[in-house]
Formats: C-alpha cells, structure tokens, sequence
C-alpha cells in the first residue's frame, strides 16, 4: 500500500523537478528521466505480476477439470494434450511413446472430493492486494499514472501563477 501511494508521488514530484531542472540543465534532464523511468518500471513490474496471477489463478478450475479424473484412454483430441501450454505431445511421446494406450482407472471418491473443493475454490481468482484497498493489477497501474498526472498538473498550474 506504501509503495502504491508513496509511487504516485514521486512520479509527480520526479516529473515537476524534471520540467523545473530540465530548463537549466539538459544532464539534470535526464537524470530526471531515468529516475521517472525507473520507478514506472518497478511499479509496473508489481501490477504486471499481480495481473498474471489474475489471470493464470481464473483458469486453474479449467486445468483442474482436465486432469482425467474420469480415467480411460487418452486419445489424440483430448484437451489434456491439444492445448500447448499444459503439455506438449510431441515431448510426451519422446519421453513414454506408449501414453496413449494406457487405460487410466477412475479417481476414488476421495480424491473426487477434494478436486471438486479445488475446482470450487478456483472459481474465485487469486490476487495481490495492497493492504486489501485495492487489487494489484494494470488497472491499478494505470489509475496511479493518471492520479499522478493530474497531481502533476495541479503543481505546474501552481508554479505557473507564482511565476
């Protein structure tokens, strides 16, 4: 939470030194710069990985939902081996070329228990909070940019009317 509201500020404050030092100095200029930088870029790492976990943790139930509890044959079409990113079958056969003539028996009710209190779970997605005000994500990178434009602003519109 520190680091969100604490982000917004020194974006502002960096971007009025950068407009008040950048007139005298075109090194202070870019010293200026590299900080904003910077610091946009550490912040937007957070947001980024707090997105990420939103969106890998809404498709868990899928994935879970996938994992042959059923049992039987794996065949050719199955979701478990059409989708790259849960496994590629090409690298399954190198590995164990006889997969797809295994017959796979059916979970126990326990383990059907537990998957369906998994899958329950999934369906609420995980996320980063700062201090549970508010969900880390790019939506959060994007409102802390434009709060800090606009605090910007008002500083430049009241060094404008000093000066």
């Amino acid at each position: 939470m520190a680091n969100m509201l604490v982000s917004s500020l020194i974006i502002s404050f960096g971007g009025f030194q950068l407009i008040i030092s950048g007139q005298n100095s075109i090194v202070n200029f870019v010293r200026f710069l590299l900080y904003l930088i910077s610091v946009s870029i550490q912040l937007y790492a957070v947001c980024y990985l707090g997105t990420t976990l939103i969106s890998l943790s809404t498709k868990t139930a899928h994935y879970l939902s996938m994992c042959n509890w059923e049992g039987g044959f794996i065949s050719r079409n199955s979701p478990l081996i059409d989708e790259s990113d849960v496994m590629e079958a090409h690298c399954l056969n190198q590995k164990q070329p006889i997969w797809q003539h295994i017959d796979y028996p059916p979970s126990d009710v326990n383990f059907r228990r537990k998957l369906s209190f998994m899958i329950l779970r999934s369906n609420r997605p995980a996320k980063l909070t700062a201090m549970k005000f508010a969900e880390i994500s790019l939506e959060t990178f994007n409102q802390i940019l434009s709060t800090s434009v606009s605090f910007f602003a008002v500083l430049k519109t009241f060094m404008d009317r000093i000066a």
